[in-house]
């Protein structure tokens, strides 16, 4: 298992029925936001968040384990 995926909660695919595990998101390491006051003190306050794009928040998101034996239809399904 990969040191960036966690199993807080156990959940399973809606494809295959698989177990899915959380993965940190790469842009804000599972924050979900930035502090900004962090990036740049000349311009921002101390608490001043901005939003992660890629994750919108989440902080992450679920991949199933046997994603890549998907068939392609079903996986832009499931993007949906």
């Amino acid at each position: 298992m990969n040191d960036d995926m966690q199993d807080d909660e156990h959940r399973f695919c809606s494809i295959c029925g698989s177990s899915e595990l959380w993965v940190e998101c790469d842009n804000c390491g599972g924050d979900g936001h930035f502090d900004a006051y962090e990036d740049d003190p000349l311009w921002y306050d101390p608490g001043d968040t901005h939003l992660c794009t890629w994750c919108l928040g989440t902080g992450g998101h679920w991949v199933c384990c046997n994603a890549s034996k998907h068939p392609a239809e079903a996986a832009e399904g499931q993007k949906k």
